[in-house]
């Protein structure tokens, strides 16, 4: 349990988006009716902040935080 450190942990946290013509939406709630924030290229990197309901996972990504399917990450590029 050791939350000084961020720079071992970062990489971990690290997921690709996949399984997507060209991009895949981020929610403002674990939800596909809530307000879409932006739109995330297949293959782009996001940190994966932790696990919401209905399939979602939370996700920073460019300094916005939101939510996606995580059918659509896996955490190799």
């Amino acid at each position: 349990n050791d939350d000084s450190d961020n720079s071992n942990g970062a990489a971990e946290n690290t997921c690709y988006v996949i399984n997507c013509e060209e991009s895949i939406t981020m929610w403002e709630s674990p939800d596909i009716s809530s307000h879409e924030i932006c739109q995330i290229p297949l293959g782009d990197a996001v940190k994966v902040l932790q696990s919401a309901s209905n399939g979602f996972v939370q996700i920073e990504y460019e300094g916005m935080t939101g939510f996606c399917l995580g059918s659509y990450l896996s955490d190799i590029q």
